[in-house]
């Protein structure tokens, strides 16, 4: 079962990670009224509300745990992994990157790299370094289906969290700095469109659909 498909699975441990004030929590938000609000992320199922538990942790994972040792962080995720494999909620951590530039991604977690191992989904936040209010979501770990695809949003001060589309960019290429203007193409901005015309159950006519399609992204009409 899947919360988000095939981004974060019920009864297994996702987390997000990346830099600071890039993104992460307008994210976690955004995820959060996907639960409550029946406010469907891109591709994803329209869910009945339900309740959720939020919970800030900026200290880590405890006061007597060293998250960079192995042997100490095994036995943590360990029980996250049993609480939501017994209980089927889903269970999503939000966590930093380190400083080791130039390191493979799945190495750039803060802490151990038990981390990473010990969940099912890994999530990469970052914002371009040409355009830094928008930021792109990549799927970097996925152990139970294949990866989806990176998808970009922007954070502005006048409109707020914005889905862009699909986004032609890796997590090594996102950690580098090298995204040099990656748009959308125009059959994401089409599929994002239509996700956000239809979402919340709602109906439209085929032709009206393909109206607003061809007026937004530029496409010609259907003869």
């Amino acid at each position: 079962d899947w919360l988000w498909f095939p981004y974060i699975p019920f009864g297994k441990l996702t987390i997000i990670q990346g830099n600071p004030g890039e993104g992460k929590t307008y994210f976690a938000m955004r995820l959060a009224a996907a639960c409550t609000k029946r406010k469907p992320l891109p591709g994803m199922e329209t869910l009945e509300p339900f309740n959720i538990i939020y919970q800030t942790a900026e200290d880590g994972l405890g006061a007597d745990v060293d998250m960079n040792r192995a042997n100490e962080v095994r036995p943590i995720f360990r029980n996250l992994g049993d609480i939501a494999q017994d209980t089927g909620c889903t269970i999503v951590l939000i966590g930093h990157l380190n400083k080791a530039s130039g390191t493979q991604s799945t190495y750039r977690g803060l802490g151990s790299i038990e981390i990473t191992a010990a969940v099912r989904s890994l999530l990469f936040i970052g914002k371009l370094k040409d355009s830094p209010t928008t930021k792109v979501l990549i799927h970097e770990k996925s152990s139970l289906a294949p990866p989806g695809q990176s998808l970009a949003f922007s954070l502005g001060v006048e409109k707020g969290f914005e889905w862009i589309g699909a986004y032609g960019l890796t997590a090594d290429e996102l950690l580098a700095g090298t995204d040099t203007a990656k748009t959308e193409s125009k059959t994401a901005q089409a599929q994002m469109l239509i996700l956000e015309l239809l979402a919340d159950g709602k109906r439209m006519p085929s032709a009206e659909l393909e109206k607003r399609r061809s007026m937004s992204v530029g496409f010609p009409h259907a003869p």
